[in-house]
Formats: structure tokens, sequence, C-alpha cells
């Protein structure tokens, strides 16, 4: 990651402020312009965190703030549940990440499978708007169909393919290091923990796995929806982080990883 200061902006300034507020509790403008406000609140944090308080985001104050080029989350199975439309229903009406996290009363949710944005074309099951293109069975619904035969199971009733399989049995398999744009990928470390993994902003499938390989210890990991759909939501602190904001909620979409905290 870049060496953050004032008069920088962008979706990494975005979630730094996020990380300032998140795991200090410094009440700091989440708005992605590092002005003079954030530079105040920076030296808080790095006194705080015994740094240097020179409101420069360097190497040494992003390791101690855990920020860096991808987000990754990661959570307990008993945390995590999957949402979207069922399958069979006639009507699939795309959802924000904040309306995801109102409807399913949880605490984050992260943006899933990809799905049939405007309702023309088709694939095999036809051309319904909404319709999740990859398998996907949602606290016990069948929401989706097709993607990878390697899937990620949370539970008997959460269960999700994806586009892509990225990393096997801690073997990383073939992506593409070409055509950047935001990245979403989840799975399952080898401890049984299950992850979400994004880019905070634009980066190649490869780079988002060797930044999974080098830090984490996984087992399975997939490729799932990207670019304008990937996206976090924290019910909390009310704020959605994505790279490729569309609006001021984001793009609705067709299914979500939901948590609990």
């Amino acid at each position: 990651m870049r060496t953050l200061k004032q008069g920088h902006k962008g979706e990494d300034v975005r979630y730094l402020q996020y990380l300032i507020r998140k795991k200090l509790d410094i009440p700091i403008a989440i708005d992605g312009s590092f002005g003079p406000g954030t530079t105040a609140m920076v030296k808080k944090a790095q006194a705080y965190m015994d740094l240097k308080p020179d409101g420069i985001v360097g190497p040494i104050t992003q390791r101690a703030l855990e920020l860096s080029d991808f987000r990754v989350n990661v959570y307990d199975p008993s945390q995590v549940w999957f949402a979207g439309t069922p399958y069979g229903a006639t009507v699939k009406p795309l959802y924000s990440l904040k309306a995801w996290a109102i409807k399913e009363k949880a605490d984050k949710v992260f943006n899933l499978a990809f799905f049939n944005m405007g309702g023309i074309g088709s694939d095999e099951y036809g051309p319904i708007r909404g319709r999740t293109l990859t398998y996907l069975k949602a606290k016990g619904y069948d929401v989706g169909y097709g993607g990878t035969k390697e899937r990620i199971h949370i539970d008997s009733k959460n269960i999700c393919a994806g586009y892509k399989l990225a990393i096997k049995g801690g073997i990383r398999c073939w992506v593409s290091s070409i055509g950047k744009r935001c990245r979403n990928a989840n799975g399952l470390l080898r401890d049984g923990r299950y992850f979400s993994a994004q880019s905070v902003t634009k980066s190649t499938e490869k780079a988002l796995v060797d930044y999974m390989m080098s830090n984490y210890d996984v087992e399975l990991m997939l490729i799932q929806d990207s670019g304008g759909s990937t996206g976090e939501y924290d019910r909390k602190l009310d704020v959605l982080l994505a790279g490729e904001r569309e609006g001021a909620n984001g793009r609705p979409v067709a299914s979500v990883v939901c948590v609990k905290e």
C-alpha cells in the first residue's frame, strides 16, 4: 500500500479512516479525504499505539492498524450465513448491502455470487433479472446453480460455489494476472474458519491470491463477483467500503454473506 498523508484521497484513505474508528473508537470522519482533521486523528491513533505521532501512515502505522491493499475478515463459521432470493421466486429483487444488512439483522455483509443484473440474454436457467448464476444455498433455500464444483460449506443450510477456483488444499490455481477491478473472494482456512477477502482498490486476481498465500493458511478460496458489486457494509458504523461504488449505497446485489460479530 502507498504511504498515506495529508492531501491524498481515495478508497484506501477511506479504509484507513474506517479502521481508526473501528479498532480505536476514535471519532474520525470516514469520507476518503485525508485533510487536516484526518491528520489530527492519525496522530492521536499513533500516540495511542505508542508510535511516532507524525500524521503520516507509512509501513509501521499500516502494520499496527492491519491496513493493506486487501481487506480480509476471518470468522468462526457459527457467525456466518448466506442470504439471497430463493431460486424458485418469480421476482428476484436486488438490494444494496445496507438494505441486506437491515433485512438480515446482520452486523456486516459482503457481496457474494455473480448474478444477472439486467434480465437480458440468458443462462441455461433463463433470463431472469437478479438470478444468481453460481451454486448457492442460503438458510436452506436453493438460490443459484452453476460455478465451481468446489464449494464452501458453512453448514448444511449455507453452501456456496464460486466462479473460479483460486486456492485448493493450500495450493494456488490459475488465476488472471491482467485486468484490474475490485476483487472479491471467500473461503476456508485450514483451521476451519471462514474468510472474506476483498481488494480495497482495483487489483488483479493474482495479486489477491498472492496476498492470501503469503499471509494466511488457506485451505480453499473461491473468486466471487467483482467490479462494481464488490463491497463490505458495517451496519454498526453505517459505513460502506466499495472501491467501485455506484451511487451512495453501492450497486444492488442478488446475494450476500452475513455476519454477526
